[in-house]
């Protein structure tokens, strides 16, 4: 029964949503679905490179009723046991709710329905396939806003909207009013960047009506973007620190004509990226400086070694400047030989304006290098990477280069060894982790003023807490706050050190719930409290929210108070949630995320993240398991 039930709801909700084709013909009665029949599942969204075997090796491939940690699940399996597919069934009800397509062996897909009515709510983009989290609220297979999505996925959704003319999907990628506000902007910035995107759906509409340049046809080629930088808190009446990209453009290929398109600046929002303004096709122009960072670009005269003004070496660094700008604008698509010539080419460019610089525009240089080599070695398709990141290293120390770029490339250097060794076959993910973390710490060590000295802290801190090695974490946490001062990761870390050292004391939360009453921790001594920091969209969050809602029903009466920090954008999306899944307990939301001041209080840097309070308002469990709380409840439910 189980096996008919749980098929039957596979063909179902992707029946609901367009997406189940060549199903219609299958009987609930039959034994079970057929490799086929599973196999003619398709994602909700259309936009997904997954593993479609050929009828020849689909033949060979196996479907199986499995326990998986998600839940009982469908499983596909090709004829050497690799997954291609699974069926999820995780709430154990019976009925598939999670749809997961992988590629190479890798989930790099998955619809899922939250709301267990049946219909695909929520469409995430995995692992290889980038970090994409679309929401659809209203269940008509299309994406209404993003929860997540990088800076690279906005330039492709860009041009992807132009393509189509289609306004609203530009409107998802735009900063709204209300994040706006939140960024902590001063007074005039924030009312500037507030008209700018006031203007910007318009500015849209009209270039997608006249436009010709980006059609059906066209095909995304590439991200070309300088590195991004940090506005710090204090610039222009700021409060807080910015990340942002300038002078964004998408490379561009349409039927073999090379083109571009200018997107200008992007501002980070959580784990969202964000365009402020309408974009432009490519109209020859070189953008200099940006919306946030004022400075302009180096020109010729400046970067040259010889400061006599000579018209030979000018000719000469203008011609690698040209040259440079045409293979940004346009990669060749005629294959991965074709696109690895080109980036040799343009990492040799690179170099070579990097070793004619004038001494003050060589970081600029080395460091574009550098970010050019980690990132495609982290793509996985420049072999060459490691190697030329290496010797680029290996010539900065000969060279007596400043510290700040030694550093800079470093830290790129470790991290793009650090992901391709993850990539590699087979990968004993124990020692490659340890390696890491000891080059981490040298680096520290040799660059504790480096501000990339932050983030290895940061990943050393994180990576002790989860070892449960409490002392060694809050020994780095503190390190962060004391040496990067004033700056949000130092914050986060100060936040951190405060949770691992609550157990025994008393926790100060205070805010306005989500019915508008106001909530003090202080009023709440004589109850157990169990407070959960969440998002709707986190899968470990909503098998937490079944638990506490059986465990306030059961307990409520004898003291029990939860208390839910939500973290997500979106209050609309927030409320719905808790309505749709009666969430009933205290909750305050904070649209700021992880980022927000009451996570940032505590150092929350993953969700879930739960502690439990006794009757006297002190920490007893500062990172409590969900399958920890029942006992745990109970026995500080009964304490005296």
């Amino acid at each position: 029964m189980f096996r008919r039930q749980l098929w039957a709801g596979v063909a179902a909700t992707l029946a609901a949503c367009g997406s189940a084709g060549g199903l219609a013909g299958w009987s609930a009665a039959a034994d079970g679905p057929t490799v086929d029949q599973a196999l003619k599942l398709r994602p909700v969204q259309k936009d997904v490179d997954y593993d479609v075997p050929p009828a020849a090796a689909a033949a060979k491939a196996t479907l199986k009723s499995e326990k998986t940690d998600l839940g009982s699940a469908w499983v596909v399996r090709d004829q050497e046991g690799q997954v291609i597919r699974q069926f999820i069934d995780t709430n154990g009800d019976g009925v598939v709710d999670m749809w997961c397509y992988f590629e190479h062996g890798v989930e790099v897909y998955r619809d899922v329905d939250t709301n267990y009515n049946g219909r695909v709510d929520q469409s995430r983009w995995l692992n290889t396939a980038g970090a994409r989290h679309g929401l659809d609220a209203n269940e008509d297979g299309k994406i209404d806003s993003w929860k997540s999505i990088g800076p690279e996925e906005v330039s492709q959704e860009l041009v992807a909207a132009l393509a189509a003319r289609d306004s609203s999907r530009f409107a998802r990628l735009l900063l709204s009013a209300d994040e706006a506000k939140a960024l902590g902007l001063g007074k005039e910035r924030q009312a500037d960047v507030l008209d700018r995107i006031g203007k910007a759906q318009a500015g849209f509409d009209a270039l997608a009506a006249k436009q010709q340049g980006v059609t059906a046809k066209t095909e995304w080629l590439q991200f070309a973007a300088l590195r991004p930088g940090v506005v710090p808190s204090g610039t222009e009446g700021s409060t807080k620190d910015l990340l942002v990209y300038e002078n964004v453009a998408a490379i561009v290929e349409t039927e073999g004509k090379p083109g571009s398109v200018r997107i200008g600046t992007m501002v980070s929002v959580g784990s969202t990226w964000r365009l402020i303004e309408a974009p432009l096709l490519d109209d020859n122009q070189v953008a200099e400086g940006g919306y946030f960072f004022r400075t302009s670009a180096p020109r010729p005269a400046d970067v040259a070694g010889d400061t006599t003004g000579g018209s030979g070496s000018e000719e000469k660094l203008q011609k690698l400047l040209t040259e440079l700008e045409a293979l940004d604008r346009a990669t060749a698509a005629a294959g991965p030989a074709a696109l690895e010539r080109n980036l040799d080419r343009r990492l040799d460019i690179l170099q070579q304006l990097a070793d004619a610089a004038h001494e003050k525009d060589k970081g600029q240089w080395i460091s574009q290098l550098a970010d050019t080599l980690s990132a495609a070695s982290q793509a996985g398709g420049y072999t060459k990477g490691i190697e030329r990141l290496k010797a680029l290293s290996e010539k900065l120390e000969a060279d007596g280069a400043a510290d700040d770029v030694k550093a800079y490339v470093a830290f790129r250097l470790i991290t793009a060894d650090y992901t391709t060794s993850l990539q590699a076959p087979k990968p004993d993910f124990a020692k490659i982790h340890m390696q890491w973390l000891d080059k981490l710490k040298g680096f520290v060590e040799q660059y504790p003023k480096s501000p990339d000295a932050a983030e290895a802290m940061l990943q050393l801190a994180m990576a002790e807490e989860m070892a449960g090695q409490d002392e060694e974490a809050i020994n780095w946490y503190r390190r962060v706050a004391k040496d990067f001062s004033g700056t949000m990761v130092a914050d986060k870390s100060l936040g951190a050190v405060k949770r691992l050292t609550s157990l025994g004391k008393p926790l100060s939360i205070s805010g306005t719930t989500t019915t508008g009453a106001r909530m003090d921790l202080s009023k709440l001594k004589g109850k157990v409290v169990l407070v959960h920091y969440w998002d709707s969209t986190s899968e470990l969050c909503q098998a937490d929210l079944k638990i506490i809602k059986d465990l306030y029903a059961k307990f409520g009466r004898e003291g029990l108070v939860p208390l839910g920090i939500n973290l997500d954008s979106s209050e609309a999306q927030f409320k719905a949630y808790a309505q749709q899944n009666r969430i009933s307990w205290l909750q305050i939301h904070d649209a700021r995320g992880i980022d927000g001041p009451l996570a940032t209080d505590l150092g929350v840097l993953t969700l879930p993240t739960m502690l439990l309070l006794d009757k006297s308002g002190q920490v007893v469990n500062r990172n409590i398991h969900s399958s920890e709380l029942e006992g745990e409840i109970t026995k500080y439910l009964k304490a005296k």
